[in-house]
């Protein structure tokens, strides 16, 4: 059932239609197949199709039934009011394998990292639940290449799900994000993640949006080149979150895992990012993009870092990677951290406690979420 929010919103796009004189229909629900679709009215072979058909026929609410198989296409919903049904995230599969360097097509603005997403979402009240979205360009062979090799792809970000700019109360349930490098982009509203799954090695889960996760699991992967022991071989999160924004990645009763071969100590829980960005006065690393990221009641598994956090360079104004935006710039904390990954007696660890977690949760679910996920 859909939230009652989005009931409110369809009553208001179907009155906009309505007062243009524009034919509609309400409710639209079509499928898509993996079988033959000829002959069949409202069977697709692809999302892709399916989404189109729906607009053609000036839909309010769409809700598309994708059947068990993998698709292989990139998907946009640029519209609001929709909802896509899968037969579980081990069987139905979007994918696709775009990544940086050659996206930048795909993409307004001629950015790559946004232009390789399988899936792109653009609208509000969507709901996405049961299948795997997934980015499965070849980047543990790609990492593994030597500096400078001919084939090596410098920009090897390749991003499985897009939450754009004017995405906004997107619900993903029973859903698995897969990718490598920036698996999932928040770069939109606000999301909620359930009883998903989300694996990456490098900066999977990033962006300015917020992002509540709850009862995940967050699966870190290895990397094709060779470390030393000791070395930091990727972090889970990246938030870029605007300082005037409260909070941006949130974790909730979550469990953070690793692949198979990732070693122990390996992976941050998260390092700022202050994405370069065009100002008056030059092109620098945003200082307003003070980075939010929150774990509750988490379980951390032995592959988490004694500290906890990492730093990240950014673009100073003379255009060089010469700041360092570290954990004390940003607002890093964590609450009830259990598992062989918590160490919670490093002092670093310490100072990033949060000091009311309860009351922290409340205003962030209360403000940002209890309305939108009520039910009729």
């Amino acid at each position: 059932m859909l939230p009652k929010v989005i009931h409110t919103s369809l009553a208001v796009f179907g009155l906009y239609l309505l007062s243009t004189g524009i034919a509609i229909a309400k409710d639209c629900t079509v499928w898509v197949t993996k079988e033959p679709v000829q002959s069949k009215p409202d069977y697709y072979s692809s999302l892709s199709s399916a989404l189109s058909s729906v607009e053609e026929r000036r839909c309010v609410t769409v809700t598309i039934n994708v059947a068990s198989g993998e698709y292989r296409e990139r998907v946009l919903i640029d519209r609001p009011n929709v909802e896509i049904v899968g037969q579980g995230m081990e069987h139905t599969r979007i994918v696709n394998n775009l990544y940086a360097e050659i996206a930048s097509d795909y993409y307004p603005s001629g950015w790559g990292t946004p232009g390789s997403a399988t899936m792109v979402i653009r609208g509000e009240n969507i709901t996405i639940k049961s299948l795997t979205i997934e980015n499965d360009f070849a980047y543990l062979k790609n990492d593994a290449l030597k500096k400078g090799h001919k084939d090596k792809a410098r920009a090897s970000q390749a991003v499985a799900l897009l939450l754009d700019k004017n995405s906004d109360r997107v619900w993903f349930e029973d859903v698995s994000l897969v990718g490598y490098q920036d698996t999932l982009f928040a770069h939109g509203g606000r999301a909620y993640i359930k009883n998903s799954v989300i694996s990456g090695n490098v900066d999977f889960i990033f962006g300015g949006g917020q992002l509540l996760i709850e009862g995940s699991k967050i699966v870190s992967r290895r990397r094709g080149k060779t470390f030393k022991p000791g070395d930091i071989q990727g972090h889970i999160t990246a938030p870029s979150t605007s300082i005037e924004h409260s909070y941006g990645i949130v974790f909730k009763n979550c469990e953070l895992l690793a692949e198979e071969g990732v070693p122990e100590k390996s992976h941050t829980l998260g390092r700022p990012w202050h994405p370069t960005t065009n100002f008056p006065d030059g092109r620098y690393a945003d200082p307003r993009a003070i980075g939010h990221a929150l774990y509750f009641n988490t379980k951390m598994g032995k592959h988490i870092t004694e500290d906890g956090w990492g730093s990240m360079k950014g673009t100073a104004k003379d255009g060089s990677k010469s700041l360092i935006f570290t954990p004390d710039d940003s607002r890093f904390y964590e609450w009830n951290s259990a598992g062989e990954g918590a160490h919670m007696a490093n002092p670093e660890r310490q100072k990033r406690k949060i000091k009311d977690p309860a009351a922290e949760i409340e205003e962030i679910e209360r403000l940002h979420f209890m309305d939108w996920l009520a039910e009729d």
